[in-house]
């Protein structure tokens, strides 16, 4: 190329992220040219993950049990005491905030519909009730019991089913059931008894059986409920979005919040201010209005 060759080169740049949502800084004309400044947030959504370390605020209801009329009386003494261990086991948790409430029976299609002040039972024994972005959990315990004969020894067994009813706090909506069960060999009945009696479990080892399942069984509840997204309605409240989630169900400062858009594909959010049970947050795009906002249902982006 010569000293006097004009050359000209056109770049045509393809981002490799999506612009989520944006916000006009400044807008500057010079000559023929417009000079705008955004804020922008950009890239991709982020994966949903479990989040294994948001504490998990739950209220735990008067357990549902079920026990057969051939279960050993003493079965039947211990179950009490197993439920107690349950309760113990999520309450030594880190993880987990538990609410005592094992005197109040929870229906879930009753109370959404109850109304208190109207209701004689509520007015005597108020209901307990739970949060958005909380848990209700209902212990349930199923002992029953069966005889199952060969030609020389009747096995007597008991099969014991330990579970978890979990609802979504305010909405009690069922997010899951959680159970856990064995099967173990209570007596032995034999033509020849001593022999049969010889290798037959000791209570203790029965106990053993029961209390076995209650970690794996709780385990496996916190870990799902990590995995529930954080999402709520937000409400124009004195011309502030406001959120009935705060520092108690995982909220933050500065945390980012995502809904659908109207010029672009999300409307990103940050909270600005949280309280124990609220936040306020306010749209990346200050210029939107917040009346678009009012309703809409936002999810929390919780990164690691």
């Amino acid at each position: 190329v010569s000293t006097d060759t004009s050359v000209q080169d056109h770049f045509v740049v393809r981002p490799s992220s999506k612009i989520l949502d944006y916000t006009i800084l400044s807008e500057e004309k010079s000559g023929t040219n417009v000079e705008v400044s955004v804020r922008a947030a950009v890239g991709d959504l982020p994966e949903k993950k479990c989040n294994l370390t948001r504490s998990l605020n739950m209220t735990l209801y008067r357990p549902d049990t079920y026990i057969d009329m051939n279960v050993p009386a003493w079965i039947e003494t211990y179950h009490s005491k197993l439920i107690n261990e349950l309760s113990f086991m999520l309450d030594s948790d880190p993880l987990t905030n538990v609410r005592n409430a094992m005197n109040v029976q929870l229906s879930p299609q009753k109370i959404k519909t109850i109304d208190e002040r109207f209701d004689y039972a509520s007015l005597l024994s108020p209901q307990v009730r739970v949060r958005k972005g909380e848990f209700a959990v209902i212990p349930t315990l199923n002992l029953s019991a069966g005889d199952k004969p060969t030609r020389f020894v009747t096995s007597r067994q008991i099969e014991i089913r330990l579970g978890l009813k979990v609802f979504a706090g305010a909405s009690y909506d069922l997010i899951g059931e959680f159970e856990k069960s064995a099967l173990f060999e209570n007596d032995r009945i034999a033509l020849f008894q001593n022999l049969a009696d010889l290798d037959k479990p000791t209570r203790e080892d029965l106990i053993e059986v029961m209390r076995g399942l209650i970690k794996p069984l709780t385990s496996e509840m916190t870990t799902v409920l990590g995995c529930q997204p954080l999402n709520d309605t937000i409400y124009l409240d004195d011309q502030k979005l406001t959120t009935q989630l705060g520092s108690n169900q995982g909220i933050s400062p500065n945390m980012l919040a995502i809904t659908s858009g109207k010029h672009s594909p999300w409307t990103v959010l940050r909270v600005i201010s949280v309280s124990s049970n609220s936040s306020i947050l306010e749209p990346l795009d200050k210029a939107r209005k917040l009346s678009e906002l009012n309703g809409k249902t936002v999810e929390f982006m919780e990164l690691n």
